[in-house]
């Protein structure tokens, strides 16, 4: 929670716009689209190239689809995975 305190001050500080992060949409189609691209640095357990390429084949579109892929991408799970793809 740290970083994201701190993640809000900065945000605050610089544009004036304070986050609330319990009324934050959880529907942007736009983040899923990035999250589709790759562009996953910075996103806890989505920066490797493994999960960004599973997550471009799932093309999550809502935070219910983010969580399932979360938990069924894990090292002893991929094999299953590559054979269920």
């Amino acid at each position: 929670m740290s970083v994201l305190n701190t993640a809000r001050k900065l945000i605050l500080e610089r544009t004036g716009e304070d986050i609330d992060y319990y009324t934050m949409p959880v529907d942007d189609a736009e983040a899923y689209k990035i999250m589709w691209e790759g562009q996953n640095v910075g996103i806890f357990q989505f920066e490797g190239a493994g999960i960004s390429g599973f997550v471009n084949a799932c093309k999550p579109r809502t935070i219910h689809d983010v969580a399932v892929i979360t938990s069924v991408y894990r090292p002893k799970r991929s094999g299953a995975l590559k054979r269920n793809l």
